[in-house]
């Protein structure tokens, strides 16, 4: 049997059975594999073939290459006599950012050097080509944090070296949104924060008792504790794109590294928010208490590290643009699996609530301050 709610229909069990919690998580832990690109293959063979030597800086030895499908990416072992490199080759044109390769090209190389440790943590971009609109750059070695995120989450313990890469991680990105988009990005449109409030409401609607619940008797409400100040801020950092841990690898010799680039323009609360709530989005895969206690522990390290490396007024963004990302996240992950919708919005919505009800209980002031505080609660 189901009960019809304001929030959407569910079983009238749901919250109390672990059976289909573990059902779902099976679910989307099953990747579907990846559709094989022709048109991506021939385009990076053609590239490879014409200008795979001034890549590879090897301009008088024959090369030969094979080529690998990665997702939208393909990896390309180069060879000849005496000398062997892998290199990515990506397509630009599915960006939301810089959709021209030589652009992408252009701010990449800005902001690696700006800051050695954002070299560190990009791979060396190799080249760009506008006739097939891909980017290249170096193949970098080394195990997805993703990868270590799921060992860890079936783990009993917590483990202090993955809280650290959070901290890096925080650091490296903090330095990203501190750079100009005016320098960095100069063809970038700017939007102030006032113009991400209509999505906002917009999807909140639907998690109106989520928010009652949490002491907000509408969402509103929830802007109210903001101020002027930040409706007017324009949203003028660098960031980027998709900058969560499923693009990130850990290097051999330790390190974080960022794959999958893409730039825009954009409040630096977007990318925060964004990261943390790419967490809730792993997390579905992993809705039982322990691993819930475990990803509130990463977020609490990932905030509290970015606000020391950040400063200024990323604390009071973080509260609404943390909200609003974790409205478009369960937007995108039930448009993905509508078959899923509910359990999507059962889980989204106990992330929301979560993070509304201490804030409904702490001064405005304090959790602009500390926003780490915000994420003590699991569920």
């Amino acid at each position: 049997m189901t009960t019809r709610t304001a929030d959407n229909v569910l079983p009238r069990n749901w919250e109390g059975s672990a059976a289909a919690l573990r059902r779902c998580g099976r679910s989307l832990r099953r990747r579907a594999p990846a559709a094989p690109s022709p048109d991506l293959l021939s385009a990076a063979a053609m590239l490879l073939r014409e200008r795979g030597r001034e890549f590879v800086a090897a301009p008088t030895l024959p090369l030969e290459f094979d080529l690998e499908l990665r997702g939208t990416a393909v990896l390309a072992a180069l060879r000849a006599s005496g000398f062997s490199r892998r290199i990515v080759l990506k397509s630009s044109a599915l960006n939301v950012g810089i959709r021209e390769a030589c652009a992408l090209q252009r701010a990449l190389r800005l902001i690696a050097a700006s800051n050695p440790r954002l070299a560190s943590g990009l791979p060396t971009i190799l080249g760009a080509d506008a006739e097939t609109g891909m980017l290249v750059m170096e193949h970098v070695e080394g195990e997805h944090l993703l990868a270590r995120l799921r060992r860890e989450c079936g783990s009993p313990r917590d483990s202090a070296a993955t809280r650290a890469l959070f901290a890096e991680a925080a650091v490296l990105l903090a330095a990203v949104h501190r750079l100009p988009a005016a320098e960095m990005l100069p063809a970038m449109p700017v939007r102030r924060q006032r113009s991400f409030v209509p999505q906002f409401l917009h999807l909140a609607a639907s998690f109106t008792a989520a928010f009652r619940r949490a002491g907000f008797a509408r969402p509103e409400q929830l802007l109210d504790r903001l101020s002027s100040e930040f409706f007017n801020r324009p949203g003028d950092r660098v960031l980027l794109v998709d900058a969560r841990p499923k693009n990130m690898l850990i290097r051999p010799a330790g390190g974080l590294c960022f794959f999958d680039l893409d730039c825009q323009a954009a409040p630096a609360g977007v990318g925060l928010g964004a990261f943390v709530a790419a967490l809730d989005r792993f997390g579905s895969r992993y809705p039982g208490d322990s691993a819930q206690a475990r990803l509130a522990a990463w977020k609490r390290t990932f905030v509290r590290a970015y606000c020391d490396a950040a400063g200024g007024p990323i604390g009071e963004d973080l509260t609404f643009f943390y909200p609003w990302t974790l409205l478009q996240m369960y937007d995108q992950h039930s448009r993905q699996r509508p078959w899923m919708r509910s359990y999507f919005h059962w889980y989204y919505g106990r992330r929301l609530e979560a993070f509304l009800r201490p804030l409904a209980a702490t001064a405005s002031a304090h959790a602009a301050a500390a926003p780490a505080v915000l994420f003590e609660q699991a569920a």
